[in-house]
């Protein structure tokens, strides 16, 4: 799972937003890839990212609410959930 989330922040970097979007469909189509892996959360907000990147307003708003039920559970002050609350809002 990690050199596909490698590819994709290369992807989404080098502004392929439709490559990333495509690696991070990946771990939610193929069963089993993201599952109950530490990284599967990294990989819902990734693609909450790459759904954004592609102007897909209702997707990425959808992919970071998923992102953000997930991480309800962990300290509200992580700078990654602070981070994507922000991304999120954009959206809202």
């Amino acid at each position: 799972m990690i050199p596909a989330c490698l590819r994709e922040v290369v992807r989404r970097g080098a502004d392929n937003a439709g490559q990333a979007l495509a690696e991070f469909r990946k771990f939610f189509t193929d069963e089993g890839i993201a599952g109950s892996c530490w990284s599967a959360p990294l990989a819902k907000l990734g693609l909450a990212r790459a759904e954004g990147m592609t102007s897909s307003t209702s997707n990425a708003k959808q992919a970071y609410a998923n992102f953000l039920d997930l991480e309800k559970g962990a300290a509200a002050d992580l700078p990654l959930s602070k981070h994507a609350q922000a991304e999120a809002a954009q959206f809202h």
